[in-house]
């Protein structure tokens, strides 16, 4: 049995809030969902604001300790992991981030990006590639 649920507002208990959905039906409603700030003057889009990827790995051994949104890593070299993405981007203009327990730089190369694979690079204070155990990124962005 298929069930639909149709509505315009999802407002909490107080009666104080909610989001307006501009999509009648369920399945189209992520795509379309909003939210008013706390202050009330402004509405942002749900699944826009959310974050696609992230991963928690090891530079050294290219080993993923924990993730979302991603199929696999692969060591490229010292400081160096290539990380690919289980679902695309929609296009290489997204937004990546990261950092790791070393206090080292790190970045996310975007310039040779594409809309499945990134590199997370990492490096010490002398701009040389280092690895570091615990690393963390994040990508945002429009899925495909």
């Amino acid at each position: 049995m298929t069930s639909q649920l149709n509505v315009d507002t999802i407002v909490d208990k107080a009666g104080t809030g909610g989001a307006t959905l501009t999509t009648p039906t369920l399945t189209g409603m992520a795509s379309a969902s909003t939210y008013t700030s706390e202050g009330g003057a402004k509405t942002q889009n749900t699944v826009q604001g959310l974050v696609k990827a992230w991963l928690k790995h090891d530079s050294g051994s290219a080993a993923i300790l924990d993730s979302f949104n991603h199929s696999s890593t692969a060591d490229i070299g010292t400081g160096r992991t290539d990380c690919n993405l289980t679902n695309a981007m929609s296009g290489v203009n997204n937004a990546c981030t990261g950092a790791d327990n070393a206090g080292i730089a790190c970045i996310s190369n975007q310039i040779t990006m594409t809309t499945s694979r990134y590199s997370s690079d990492h490096f010490n204070t002398s701009a040389s590639f280092q690895d570091a155990a615990y690393c963390s990124t994040q990508m945002t962005g429009d899925l495909a």
